[in-house]
Parts: C-alpha cells; sequence; structure tokens
C-alpha cells in the first residue's frame, strides 16, 4: 500500500534514495506501481513487513518498514537495495550518489555535489536558513522532525569552510 506525506503509517525504520535527475511523471507512475507490487511482498526470514512508501518532490523515493515480530534486518533491506538498483538500472538513474545534496530554493528542489558547497555558499546562492533535504534519516521519527532542515541545522553544514578559507 503506498501512503502519501503526513498520511504514512508511524512505523520504524525509513530509507530515502535520491534520484541525481527529476524524474519523470510515466517513471513516477512506473515506480508507484512496482513499489506497491514490491512492498506487498517484501519480508524478513518469512516475515511479511508492514511497509509502505512514495516519490516525493520528484526525487526522492521514500521507504517506511517495520518488523512485527522486531527490527528490520539485513535481509530486509538486502532486498530494499536490489530492488532500488534494478529501479534505477532499469530507468537510467542514480539512485546512490551519496556525494548529492538536495536543497529546496524558489520551490523547486535543487542538487548540489557535496564538493560545490563552498562556492555556493561563499557566493550566497545557499545559506544558514536555506531548507536542506536529509537523506540519511534512518527512522519514521526522524522523517518527521527533520526531512527538512535548515542549513545550520543539516549534517553537510560542517563541510562549510573545509579545505578553504572563509
Amino acid at each position: 500500500m503506498i501512503h502519501q506525506g503526513p498520511g504514512f503509517p508511524s512505523i520504524e525504520r525509513a530509507w530515502v534514495y535520491a534520484a541525481t535527475r527529476e524524474l519523470t511523471d510515466e517513471e513516477i507512475a512506473e515506480i508507484r506501481r512496482q513499489m506497491d507490487d514490491f512492498l506487498r511482498s517484501w519480508e524478513d526470514h518469512g516475515v511479511p513487513l508492514r511497509a509502505s512508501g512514495d516519490v516525493l518532490h520528484r526525487r526522492f523515493v521514500v521507504l517506511f518498514a517495520k518488523n512485527p515480530n522486531g527490527r528490520v534486518d539485513g535481509c530486509a533491506i538486502d532486498k530494499s537495495v536490489l530492488w532500488m538498483k534494478n529501479l534505477g538500472a532499469q530507468l537510467k538513474v542514480d539512485f546512490f550518489d551519496r556525494m548529492k545534496l538536495f536543497y529546496f530554493k524558489d520551490n523547486h528542489v535543487h542538487m548540489v555535489d557535496k564538493d560545490e558547497l563552498n562556492k555556493l555558499y561563499q557566493c550566497g546562492e545557499i545559506d544558514d536558513n536555506t531548507l536542506f533535504f536529509n537523506t540519511v534519516v534512518q527512522t519514521r521519527e526522524e522523517f518527521d522532525h527533520q526531512w527538512l532542515l535548515p542549513f545550520k541545522d543539516h549534517w553537510a553544514r560542517r563541510f562549510i569552510g573545509v579545505g578553504q578559507a572563509i
């Protein structure tokens, strides 16, 4: 079952996969179709997971899962990673480039390479109040409260000034 926005059930683990390009309407529809099939069959050592997910902001595939018998284990995580890698290959989009960061400005999601942060910060394209997506959230609670953060509170803020004088 696919849920959107605040309707996601309050379940434990969260994964955010960020696309290195904006997804088309057709790609989003295909992802949602495949996601529905995947979520229905997703299990951990034979135990069906309570799972949901969606595509947000035309960039992010978000999955949530809870094992009713405990925590979601490596076997289930491996299945989701394999599904995402296959999906990326099919759509010719990278969901695993961890050097990319995403921020929201002028009502649009922008992508920046981690190595470009200093330049964007120094020229004023981004500042401490620019909203950045936190793609490393690990739980539903973190997603609810830390998914979109001002840059000053984002983990990537520590890279400003590294290797350069400000």
